[in-house]
C-alpha cells in the first residue's frame, strides 16, 4: 500500500479537481481508466498466476497509477511541489484541517470498531461485521462518497465568499444525506434476514442484527 499510496493520491485528487472545475466527464472518465487498468490486471493475474491478496492489491493500485498518469494529460496539468504548492496549502489551511480531522476521526473509529469486534467476538464475527459493512452498507456508501465529490468543492467556493451561505449549504447537505441513509437503512431492516440468506447463505442470516447497530452509528 505505501508503495501505491502515491499513485492512489493523485488519481483521487484528479477526480476531485475535475468536479471543482465542473468537469464531470473527466473525473468519470479518469475512474473509467482505473476501472479499465485494474480489471485488465486482474484478468492477467487469473490467468498467469495463483491469485493472492497481495497481488489483488498491486493490481488494484496499478489501476489508479494508471488514472493518474492519464490525469496528466486529460487536465494538462503536470504535479510539482514548490512555492505555489506551500501558498495555497496556507490558504486552504483552515478548510483542510478540518477536513483531515473529519476524515481520520471516520477512518479511526471504523478501525477502532473492527479492532474492538475481533477482540471480543473473534475473527468470524468480525467477518460478518465486515461483510455486512461492506457488502449491504456498500451502495449508500458509494452515493455518500459521490455526493461528497461534488458538494464539497462547492462548500469550499461558498466558504470563501461568504461564511453564513456555507454553512446553510453545508447544513441542507447534511439533512438531505442523513435522510437518504435513513431510508436505505429503513429498507435494509426489512429485507437484510432474507437478502443475507438467499444471497450469502443461511448460515449469514444472523448477521441482519448487525444492522441497526451499524446503521445508527
Amino acid at each position: 500500500v505505501a508503495v501505491l499510496a502515491p499513485g492512489l493520491a493523485l488519481q483521487e485528487f484528479w477526480r476531485e479537481a475535475s468536479f471543482a472545475s465542473r468537469r464531470a466527464r473527466t473525473a468519470a472518465a479518469n475512474d473509467a481508466y482505473w476501472a479499465v487498468g485494474q480489471t485488465l490486471a486482474f484478468v492477467v493475474l487469473l490467468l498467469t498466476t495463483r491469485v493472492t491478496a497481495a497481488e489483488c492489491i498491486l493490481a488494484w493500485g496499478a489501476g489508479a497509477w494508471l488514472g493518474a498518469g492519464l490525469g496528466t494529460v486529460q487536465l494538462s496539468v503536470v504535479p510539482r511541489i514548490g512555492r505555489g504548492t506551500f501558498q495555497l496549502a496556507r490558504q486552504w489551511l483552515r478548510v483542510g484541517v478540518w477536513f483531515t480531522g473529519a476524515n481520520v476521526t471516520f477512518s479511526a473509529g471504523q478501525l477502532g470498531v473492527a479492532t474492538i469486534v475481533a477482540a471480543v467476538a473473534g475473527s468470524h464475527q468480525l467477518g460478518l461485521f465486515r461483510m455486512v459493512q461492506g457488502n449491504l452498507f456498500g451502495p449508500v456508501q458509494l452515493v455518500l462518497i459521490g455526493a461528497e465529490l461534488v458538494f464539497f468543492p462547492h462548500v469550499v467556493r461558498s466558504l470563501r465568499s461568504a461564511s453564513s451561505t456555507g454553512v446553510r449549504a453545508a447544513l441542507r447537505y447534511s439533512v438531505i444525506l442523513a435522510s437518504i441513509v435513513a431510508l436505505y437503512g429503513g429498507v435494509l431492516l426489512l429485507v437484510a434476514p432474507v437478502l443475507l440468506s438467499r444471497v450469502f447463505g443461511p448460515a449469514f442470516a444472523p448477521a441482519s442484527t448487525l444492522v441497526l447497530p451499524m446503521l445508527v452509528v
